[in-house]
């Protein structure tokens, strides 16, 4: 023979509803500190941003010299002096110019992707690049043996 509890009418479903209620609280402390965590990540020193702007203007001069080397001796020694591997293109720069950079990932100073705004003009057709405003995800990448930064750009990150 079962023994079975014997419970008031309605006691289940109130014994059903605090169990809900003990665990959607356990749950909400538990989201809520592993949310603040995430949310929260340590503060940056003053020293670390001002390593990271110093970073990120050696970079950007480097995409203002790549700029430089596309006008003035063309798309494919460019590529080859500044890009991954891979890359290549034959259109004539007529202008290029950066307009705006901003920190989009951070590895170490010698892997990061900035979002860079480019003000390009071309003789020609531009191709797969737009006229005039061009915004690029710019990943950096170098081995402690390079000075130079070589680039990968692409428009999504």
């Amino acid at each position: 023979m079962d023994h079975a509890e014997a419970t008031a009418p309605g006691e289940d479903a109130a014994r059903t509803r605090g169990r809900a209620a003990v665990l959607a609280v356990a749950l909400g402390v538990a989201c809520l500190c592993s949310c603040s965590h995430a949310k929260s990540p340590p503060a940056a020193s003053s020293t670390r941003s001002a390593d990271r702007a110093q970073v990120y203007s050696a970079a950007i001069s480097e995409v203002r010299e790549y700029l430089v080397v596309w006008r003035e001796r063309g798309c494919p020694v460019a590529t080859r002096e500044f890009l991954v591997p891979g890359g290549g293109c034959d259109l004539i720069l007529r202008s290029g110019k950066v307009i705006f950079y901003q920190p989009y990932h951070w590895v170490s100073s010698n892997h990061f992707t900035l979002m860079v705004t480019l003000d390009l003009h071309f003789k020609g057709s531009p191709g797969a690049w737009n006229v005039g405003l061009n915004s690029r995800f710019i990943t950096f990448s170098r081995t402690a043996a390079q000075s130079r930064y070589l680039m990968y750009m692409a428009t999504g990150p």
